[in-house]
């Protein structure tokens, strides 16, 4: 179960008052970041792992590259990407899940950021098997920050290995667009978002 919390999501952030989540890593790096997001989703974080552009792209390509299917035409950046199903390299795998210039902005892009998760799954459980990927973790480890041991990613890595796609659910914090202060935000419903939190805990 994955729950995906769009960049501009109103919160309170310790220390700093009502602002965008993002703000949090600008603000404070991931001990904010954490904190913030234990703050308001009452849940414990007791791990995490960062990665970086770099070493996405770079999974991407270890892999085989990912098959998607773009539902339009999207330019972003050097990248133009077109409609249909096909099979993206790093590049353009970062490409598409980072555009977000469209009517609904960082929501359209966590619906497309989460296609790609579930697509990458899917290569990753039918195309390597366990020594392969933690070889793989070994070789771009300086795109990752993480708290976790390696023993622990070797570990998740077996877990997602024996994972079917129908056992994956990957939700987008639900809410609606608030304009506050002539900034726009993104307002989490409360009662949805408590429903969510317990389905969670």
């Amino acid at each position: 179960y994955a729950l995906s919390i769009p960049r501009d999501t109103l919160v309170e952030i310790p220390g700093r008052g009502q602002d965008k989540v993002n703000h949090a890593y600008t603000i404070g790096g991931m001990a904010l970041t954490i904190e913030t997001i234990e703050k308001f989703t009452e849940i414990k974080i007791d791990k995490y792992v960062k990665l970086d552009y770099q070493g996405f792209a770079y999974l991407i390509d270890a892999v085989g590259g990912v098959e998607m299917d773009v539902e339009k035409d999207i330019q972003s950046g050097n990248y133009l990407i077109k409609k249909g199903r096909q099979v993206l390299d790093g590049e353009h795998a970062y490409a598409l899940i980072r555009h977000r210039k469209e009517p609904l902005g960082d929501i359209s892009r966590v619906k497309r950021q989460q296609q790609m998760a579930k697509a990458l799954f899917r290569q990753i459980r039918e195309k390597t098997n366990l020594i392969e990927i933690t070889i793989m973790a070994l070789k771009f480890k300086e795109h990752i920050t993480t708290d976790l041991d390696l023993k622990d990613m070797i570990l998740l890595v077996n877990t997602v290995q024996e994972l079917h796609e129908q056992d994956i659910e990957l939700t987008t914090l639900p809410g609606t667009f608030y304009d506050w202060k002539g900034i726009s935000y993104w307002k989490p419903d409360e009662r949805e978002t408590e429903i969510i939190m317990e389905n969670f805990k």
